[in-house]
């Protein structure tokens, strides 16, 4: 799939790690990302409430993870992706 990366890169190439970093995204990303989520998520027939919750902790979780702060919920973080991850690849 490596033919997908110059999509997803762009979303990988702020040079200041921001919470607005997560936003930074190339539109067939947003819509093969958005369409292999959401349309699952109809199909398997959940309701829109259902929905938006999801969507919901989604923004929420991409923007802890792109905050420029150094913290984990150390409960939750083999469960739940947190920034540090995201700052490896900045530093590589």
């Amino acid at each position: 799939m490596g033919f997908l990366w110059p999509f997803h890169a762009i979303h990988h190439s702020v040079e200041e790690m921001d919470w607005l970093a997560g936003s930074r995204l190339h539109l067939v990303d947003v819509i093969l990302t958005r369409g292999l989520t959401y349309v699952p998520i109809f199909l398997l027939g959940f309701s829109r409430p259902a929905l938006l919750v999801y969507v919901f902790l989604v923004a929420a979780q991409a923007t802890f993870i792109h905050a420029n702060v150094r913290w984990t919920l150390t409960p939750l973080r083999r469960l739940v992706a947190w920034g540090q991850g995201q700052y490896l690849v900045l530093e590589a």
